[in-house]
């Protein structure tokens, strides 16, 4: 072998390696990382299905079930979760059904008595959906398994599918030990989500804290809240722009089909709240309060903030409500209302954010 051609090979071995070197590490960043948490998996999930939507179609997704056939609190999370990840997709050439726009339709369903909705082509008829996302989730070796495929409804035929497994956290658990709204209003409710902007999670506007000797105490962060009753709290909120707010708080599963809302109350006017200000509650209303008891019944309760952009052209949202006792209250038939004067605003003249806490023995 000629002495040139040995030189010439080996100073050809390095490049090859660092060649090599570069593309496993670029392979391991963009294909084999691992989720960790639900929003790199609905991300993950994402990338996946969306070689699949036919360009100027339509997809929608489903709230997802427990290998068990369940509706959890998983499933609607999932569901959020995925649907933001695929709006934020980038350049995009197709269109995403928003949360609001299935919320709407479950608000018709519920008001006018028609089905439930659980027909798939019926479901993608009424978004006018022309792909559906649908999933299941289970647990098997202290990991969350989440499937899903991509469907076109009128033929059945599957357009693509996915499938990320993650760490079974305590947060995820117990989400996914959760059962999902039984009362009916706050279900459809809970589902009205703010625009979420690139596929950002909504955010950090909203904090509940437990009140001890008239002081905030915070929760630790990741930590669901949770009090034990006749314990105290309050909250805290500190809007993204100039508005009013409309504060909802709901228990799940109350036999009473109807969302409450801590303010505005009727006899008490309704305020301006600055951008970037933080507001406490109940002491925005009356200066003299501080706390709110913790009352019974047990489990899992919701806080949901609305906010309205003060220049927005608008109908009130609480516009033609009944009250008693002091609170307006939204039921079945203020669903639909609602939901559509949302629709009417434009996406940057609202948001919205949920937290929800434990009420304890």
């Amino acid at each position: 072998m000629h002495p040139s051609f040995i030189m010439k090979y080996f100073s050809t071995v390095p490049i090859l390696f660092i060649c090599l070197l570069l593309w496993s590490g670029l392979a391991a960043a963009g294909f084999n990382s691992t989720p960790t948490d639900l929003t790199d998996a609905c991300d993950a999930l994402a990338r996946r299905l969306v070689h699949g939507i036919p360009d100027g179609k339509s997809v929608a997704v489903r709230p997802f079930l427990s290998s068990g056939g369940i509706r959890t609190l998983l499933s609607i999370r999932v569901q959020d979760l995925l649907t933001n990840a695929l709006s934020a997709v980038s350049p995009r050439k197709f269109h995403v059904v928003e949360r609001l726009r299935m919320a709407e339709l479950d608000a018709e369903r519920l008001t006018f008595g028609a089905s439930t909705g659980e027909d798939l082509d019926e479901w993608a008829r009424g978004l006018k959906a022309d792909a559906v996302v649908t999933g299941s989730y289970g647990e098997a070796d202290n990991h969350l398994n989440i499937h899903c495929r991509l469907l076109a409804p009128e033929s059945g035929r599957s357009l693509g599918a996915a499938h990320v497994q993650l760490p079974l956290t305590p947060d995820v658990k117990r989400l996914a030990h959760t059962p999902a709204p039984s009362n009916a209003t706050a279900g459809v409710f809970e589902a009205v989500s703010g625009p979420a902007k690139r596929g950002k999670p909504r955010g950090n506007f909203l904090r509940l804290f437990r009140v001890q000797e008239g002081k905030p105490v915070a929760f630790f962060p990741g930590d669901p809240p949770g009090f034990r009753v006749g314990e105290l709290m309050g909250f805290s909120v500190c809007p993204p722009m100039d508005c009013r707010l409309y504060i909802f708080n709901y228990d799940p599963r109350s036999e009473d089909d109807s969302v409450i809302f801590l303010y505005p109350l009727p006899q008490v006017p309704a305020r301006i709240f600055k951008k970037k200000v933080s507001c406490f509650f109940p002491a925005s209303v009356d200066p003299g309060a501080v706390s709110y008891p913790v009352e019974a019944p047990l489990g899992r309760m919701v806080v949901k903030v609305i906010g309205v952009e003060q220049q927005a052209s608008y109908a009130d949202l609480v516009d033609g409500l009944e009250w008693t006792m002091g609170y307006y209250q939204l039921r079945q038939k203020d669903l639909k209302p609602l939901i559509h004067r949302l629709a009417l605003l434009p996406r940057s003249a609202w948001w919205e954010e949920s937290v929800e806490f434990w009420v304890l023995e």
